[in-house]
């Protein structure tokens, strides 16, 4: 079960996967592939568009929300902290798809540096302000890992229902799996997320997650089986903890 894909176990062609769009993940272990939100925010794609705005939308509500949110609240661990979604099998891990979750640190920077930004600017102020590296709102310690998986829950609606196209298209019934998935979406008149169900890929009575390649990036020497290298090796290299907060912090 060493190299098992997602195309081995659903017996599906990987030119099916590839012309889709889709990264044919290994669902045996985790590989070292990221979510990298610059490739949704450059590109040119409507859809992408989307989700971009989506994005930024929250954060806006997270600043917003940051002043009256103690880390040790409801609301913190609802608005700020999320679960590693663990079902794209991206990330580092030991022989599985359990990631070395940072969820709460990232949250914590969140919450902290928003709520810093009421400290040192008026309004006034920072509508003005043009370098939001300034601002700080990526810390160091926050790495690839945490961002693409913040990322993953930003865009959460719109990779299920990748999925889910996928899936009825080409996954067998017997192979397909009915779940409701919790915080898909936000709802900003109830100010919490919400579950909606869908039906994926069955896969140890649970279900694995779709996500196109042209927001992926790669590790640059994270695998040894040349066989698994050929078949990543058109998606770009991710660049460095160090280079990615400052271009995150800039954006």
């Amino acid at each position: 079960m060493k190299n098992l894909t997602f195309s081995d176990y659903f017996n599906i062609s990987s030119e099916v996967i590839s012309d889709y769009g889709a990264i044919n993940p290994c669902i045996a272990y985790d590989l070292p592939l990221f979510i990298d939100p610059f490739l949704i925010f450059a590109s040119e794609k409507q859809e992408y568009k989307e989700l971009h705005k989506k994005i930024i939308r929250y954060l806006n509500f997270l600043y917003n929300e940051s002043k009256n949110v103690s880390i040790d609240s409801g609301r913190f661990k609802h608005w700020f902290v999320f679960s590693e979604i663990k079902q794209n099998w991206f990330g580092y891990s030991e022989g599985n798809n359990y990631g070395k979750s940072g969820a709460l640190k990232m949250g914590r920077a969140l919450r902290k540096n928003l709520e810093a930004l009421f400290n040192n600017y008026d309004i006034d102020e920072l509508k003005n302000v043009v370098h939001l590296s300034e601002l700080n709102i990526i810390e160091k310690g926050i790495g690839k890992d945490n961002i693409s998986d913040f990322t993953v829950q930003m865009i959460l609606e719109y990779l299920l229902e990748y999925t889910q196209t996928f899936t009825l298209k080409y996954i067998r019934k017997e192979q397909q799996i009915k779940k409701n998935i919790a915080k898909v979406y936000f709802d900003y008149n109830l100010k919490r997320w919400l579950s909606k169900e869908y039906i994926l890929p069955k896969f140890n009575n649970d279900f694995v997650l779709l996500v196109p390649s042209d927001i992926v990036v790669r590790e640059k020497l994270w695998i040894n089986k040349e066989d698994m290298l050929e078949t990543f090796e058109d998606i770009p290299i991710t660049i460095s903890n160090v280079e990615l907060r400052d271009t995150l912090n800039n954006y």
